[in-house]
Order: C-alpha cells, then sequence, then structure tokens
C-alpha cells in the first residue's frame, strides 16, 4: 500500500546560465467548472535574472483554443496564479483542457480536468463576444477588444485609462468579478458597428454596472452617431436604456427602461422583424431576462447606424463584464439563457 505520490516541477539555473537562462514551471494544476471563472494553476518563471517577464499562454481542447496571450511583467522567483474563463461546447460531462506555456524556449504542458455537469452555455452563433474574465492588464493586447468567437483583435481609441489593476482596465470589481472599469473622465470607442446590419433582425447583449454618477444625463455606453434627442441606436445613462429607429424617437417609457443606481445590469436589446405584416417588427428591452419593453415599428423604419462602440464618461464609474452580439432577434428563452450563462457562479446559476 502506498500513499498519495507527490510531484513538484523545480527551477534550477546553473551559474554558467543565470543571466540568459528563461524557464517556466507549472504547479498546483486545479479542476474547474466549465461555463464559470475559475483558478486553473500557479506557475513561476525564471528570467535571465530580471525582475520580470513575458510567459505565453495557449488554453485548448482537441485543438480548439479558447485562450491565446503573452503576459507582460509578470514578477519572477514568485508563485503566480492562472485563472480563466472556462468555455467550450460540448455533451460530456467531464473532459479535459490542455495548457500550454512557454517563456524564451522554455516549455511546459499540464491537463486540466472540466467538469461540464452544471454547464449553463449561452446561446450559439453570436457573430461577436467581449469577455472581460478572459482579458488582464497584463496582456500585450490589453489595449484592444478580442472577439472570442473569432480570435480578432479590434482597434479601440480610448483616453485617461492607466491599466493599472484595482484601478482601471481588465481588473475586478468589489467582489472579485473580472470586468473593464472605466472610472469616471475615463473613455474608450471600439472599432466595431454593431447597428451598421440589422439584417433579419438583431441582438445586443451587455453586462454591465454604472456607479457613482453625478450626471444622470450623461451617456455612458451609447451605438449612436449623436446622442442628443433624436439620436438613432441606443444610448445608455446612469438611470435609463434607451431605443430609437429612425421614425421612433420618444424619450419616454415605451422605448425605455429605468435602471436604478449602482445596479448591476445584465441587458438585451432585440429586434424581431416580420413577425406580421406591416407592423411586423418589435423592438424590445431584457433586463435580468424580464422583458420590460416591446414596441413595433414598420417595415419602412429603422435601426441602421453606423456608429461605433463608445464607453465611459467624465460623471460615472463604468463596469463592464460581458458583450455580445447576434444577427437574429431574441425571445424570452433566449434571453433567460443568457442572463444565467452571465451569473458569476455556478452557484447562482443554478438558482436562477
Amino acid at each position: 500500500m502506498e500513499s498519495d505520490h507527490l510531484h513538484y516541477n523545480i527551477i534550477c539555473i546553473a551559474e554558467e546560465d543565470k543571466a540568459t537562462a528563461s524557464l517556466i514551471n507549472i504547479n498546483e494544476v486545479f479542476e474547474a467548472d466549465n461555463g464559470t471563472d475559475a483558478d486553473l494553476f500557479k506557475y513561476s518563471i525564471y528570467n535571465a535574472g530580471m525582475a520580470a517577464g513575458s510567459p505565453y499562454f495557449k488554453i485548448s481542447k482537441d485543438g480548439e483554443i479558447a485562450r491565446e496571450e503573452t503576459l507582460e511583467g509578470v514578477p519572477t522567483a514568485s508563485i503566480q496564479t492562472y485563472s480563466a474563463a472556462i468555455e467550450f461546447e460540448s455533451e460530456e460531462t467531464t473532459f479535459d483542457i490542455t495548457v500550454d506555456a512557454s517563456i524564451g524556449d522554455s516549455y511546459q504542458q499540464a491537463i486540466i480536468s472540466i467538469d461540464n455537469t452544471t454547464s449553463f452555455p449561452a446561446v450559439a452563433d453570436a457573430t461577436f463576444y467581449m469577455n472581460a474574465a478572459t482579458r488582464s492588464n497584463a496582456q500585450t493586447n490589453r489595449d484592444k477588444f478580442i472577439n472570442e468567437i473569432s480570435g480578432a483583435e479590434i482597434e479601440t481609441t480610448f483616453s485617461d485609462i492607466a491599466w493599472v489593476d484595482g484601478t482601471d482596465g481588465w481588473t475586478v470589481d468589489k467582489t472579485g468579478r473580472k470586468c473593464l472599469l472605466l472610472p469616471a473622465r475615463s473613455k474608450m470607442t471600439v472599432n466595431t458597428q454593431p447597428l451598421a446590419l440589422i439584417g433579419q433582425g438583431k441582438t445586443i447583449e451587455m453586462a454591465f454596472k454604472i456607479e457613482n454618477a453625478a450626471d444622470y444625463d450623461e451617456p455612458v455606453i451609447s451605438i449612436a452617431e449623436t446622442t442628443d434627442t433624436d439620436f438613432r441606436g441606443v444610448v445608455i445613462k446612469p438611470k435609463n436604456v434607451c431605443v430609437h429607429s429612425r421614425d421612433l424617437h420618444t424619450n419616454d417609457l415605451a422605448q425605455s427602461y429605468n435602471l436604478k443606481d449602482d445596479e448591476l445590469v445584465h441587458l438585451i436589446i432585440t429586434i424581431v422583424k416580420n413577425y406580421k405584416t406591416n407592423y411586423g417588427n418589435l423592438a424590445q428591452i431584457y433586463v435580468n431576462g424580464v422583458k420590460t419593453t416591446s414596441f413595433a415599428f414598420t417595415n419602412t423604419d429603422d435601426f441602421t447606424s453606423r456608429a461605433s462602440l463608445v464607453l465611459g464618461s467624465n460623471t460615472a464609474d463604468l463596469y463592464l463584464y460581458k458583450m455580445r452580439v447576434y444577427e437574429n432577434g431574441f425571445g424570452w428563452q433566449d434571453s433567460i439563457q443568457n442572463y444565467i450563462n452571465c451569473l458569476p457562479s455556478v452557484t447562482e446559476k443554478v438558482a436562477a
């Protein structure tokens, strides 16, 4: 009879290699749940005697890459924890993912077991997906959005973002949940136009929170070429979400939803077309899985806008957690499914 065997990876550097060697090791591999943010493993690096280095990581399943990144400024000679959001579509109750880690010519691989019994996947076929849980200020492409669907980097322009953990950028909120934090006076314009083509429908999904607002009339999120009263598109202020078409641009409750102060919101704005003749189109707002607003528009009306996604304001703090875009309209079941998917923990998902 034998006790459990303990295995450790240890970095050792020969005296003559202290100024040239770059090494990485992985220890303490953890199990994780599919569809959740989790600590995956611990690691450490050595980088030619320097205080920091830039390790590379890739996470994949059967050749499908879920995450690939190079981190910068990682301290050497110390234990680091690598965390990530794991999301794979699979019918298996459990499956393995592969972690490849390297720095210089040093390479390590680890296999991690993923529990898929409590998976709550989002609706399939999104064309755009931003997940703050996969991002960090240490990434070399931290100043770009990543479309998790295609892996494409999306250019952004920004102001007053220092990319400092706990202060702004890809960091965590007060509860420890990963987010894109844009404090008051920080702004970002993302070179994507979610409303440029409506086609047979459109759904825009966001999970966000607005805090410490000093001006309730200033937009904090917008997809609109102008944010004046007669805008076309979407304008979100600290206490209001408003959706306008070309012909319908009233700011009353027929086309909007009133938010609460410091409320964490899962928002879905969906355009459903051709469900009946003439007024056969609907624009709807769902908040936390509940339909709050619905209004009809004619076949000759138009929601198309070439506006980019603009985030942040001068007078409020914005926390953005996830965003998706679909090229079809959502119903109630779709909205509920994605609301549950965006909840941060398995316990909350099961309860919902």
